[in-house]
């Protein structure tokens, strides 16, 4: 002890020189630790600030599925969805309707003031914003939701969506450029199927694919030598779709008048049916039914036994 007291006493200057300096090293190292700390914690919130904005402007993944598109397919796709965005502002309405598919372009009847009227002065009647969901991403088709809205979400911070427009945007690909379809509507595609059963001839021509549901083009032939009734128009299933689970989706079957459900011997009819399918581009549908076909209208009409009237089925396969 003694001699650590002699030593501390020759060299008292020295060390405490020496653990000021020690001391100063350790408080310059913590300084320098939490600014690293700050600086780490400030790039890790601009990375999530950068990765919503991305995510507002260029939604890369599907808020359905999961599934992720190519950050080049997801660049040209938000491309010329802002570029219909700021036509329409611009109410440089023809330009915006060439970017149109052909298929959505006859939504409108081919007509530019059918979409200016119908669409593009009601939404844009004011300048708009937008906010974009990726939904689907299958076979190079994208559809994403898109909100409009009056302000910038992003530069003010304002949560409030109650006045926002609410939209489908589906990106195509069509003779080789990048065109889109909108209003709800997805695409239009041919099938032509076909299936004859008991002399009635039914042909599945094409259907139509929205948001909120599906709508078949169909032929229905009678070459029977009586009158049939494609259905009684009770049971909206009696003309359904049918998807790779068996699961049904019922006709809007209360929309189609009775006479058109009415075919006379040797006549055709073309009808056009929804269906209470939503838009999900990984549901299949396997088979078109008409379950109820009554094979001699005025017999059943005038029998109090309507079981007993001769029935058929017919199925049209996708």
């Amino acid at each position: 002890m003694n001699k650590i007291i002699k030593f501390w006493n020759q060299n008292r200057k020295q060390l405490i020189i020496m653990m000021a300096i020690l001391a100063f090293i350790i408080i310059i190292i913590r300084v320098l630790d939490n600014f690293a700390a700050m600086r780490l914690e400030s790039e890790n919130e601009r990375e999530r600030i950068s990765s919503e904005t991305t995510e507002e402007t260029q939604p890369i993944k599907s808020v359905i599925t999961g599934q992720k598109a190519s950050k080049e397919d997801t660049e040209e796709n938000v491309g010329v969805v802002k570029d219909f965005i700021e036509l329409c502002n611009n109410k440089e309405y023809e330009k915006a309707f060439s970017l149109l598919t052909q298929d959505c372009q006859g939504e409108f009847n081919n007509d530019l003031n059918t979409f200016i009227n119908n669409y593009a002065k009601r939404i844009f009647n004011t300048s708009k914003t937008y906010k974009l969901e990726l939904w689907y991403a299958m076979n190079n088709a994208y559809t994403y939701k898109i909100q409009y809205y009056e302000n910038n979400l992003l530069a003010t911070g304002n949560s409030n969506l109650t006045n926002n427009i609410e939209d489908y945007i589906s990106i195509l690909r069509e003779n080789d450029e990048t065109k889109i379809s909108i209003n709800n509507f997805i695409k239009k595609e041919n099938i032509n199927k076909s299936q004859k059963v008991n002399d009635i001839e039914i042909i599945v021509n094409y259907k139509k694919m929205y948001r909120d549901y599906e709508e078949y083009n169909i032929t229905i032939k009678n070459l029977t030598s009586k009158d049939v009734l494609l259905s009684d128009g009770k049971d909206s299933k009696d003309i359904c779709l049918v998807d790779d689970n068996n699961i049904e989706y019922s006709s809007y079957l209360h929309e189609i008048p009775i006479d058109n459900l009415t075919l006379k011997s040797g006549y055709q009819v073309v009808l056009n049916v929804k269906f209470n399918k939503m838009y999900n581009a990984y549901r299949n549908i396997k088979r078109l039914k008409f379950g109820n076909i009554i094979l001699d209208k005025e017999s059943y009409e005038k029998s109090t036994d309507k079981d007993s009237i001769e029935k058929t089925e017919i199925n049209i396969k996708m």
